[in-house]
């Protein structure tokens, strides 16, 4: 008898792929995570402005340079299913915090190490702007 897949909780799954993206080290990595993570046909909202899929990564790549790890804090989510209670459809809302080490070569060829925080911002009035 074959077991039945249930696939987990949109905020969970969300979390999990942005969380694989913003850990990331390599191009690659990057490249395989954001795939994983969102459709062709996205639609994404950021603090109140609609990007296209590739802004959104564009977005996220110039947040990333020479990373050397990070770490993601989550601070609340909010998920709506499309359908009342599908848990595979629907709007996910993250907020988080994301401590990325970053890595600066030096002449001598040691690399110097520094945590950068990045935050996802959220509007009290509610108009992302």
């Amino acid at each position: 008898m074959a077991a039945n897949f249930v696939p987990p909780p949109m905020k969970t799954w969300a979390e999990y792929h942005l969380s694989s993206i913003l850990k990331a080290t390599t191009q690659n990595e990057f490249n395989d995570a954001f795939d994983a993570f969102l459709s062709m046909k996205a639609t994404i909202t950021v603090n109140g402005r609609h990007l296209s899929r590739e802004e959104y990564k564009k977005m996220l790549q110039g947040e990333k340079v020479l990373e050397s790890g990070a770490s993601v804090d989550f601070r609340s989510a909010v998920d709506v299913p499309a359908d009342g209670n599908s848990v595979q459809t629907g709007v996910v809302g993250l907020f988080y915090t994301a401590t990325i080490r970053e890595k600066i070569r030096r002449l001598s060829g040691r690399a110097l190490y520094f945590p950068i925080q990045l935050a996802s911002a959220a509007d009290e009035g509610g108009t992302g702007k």
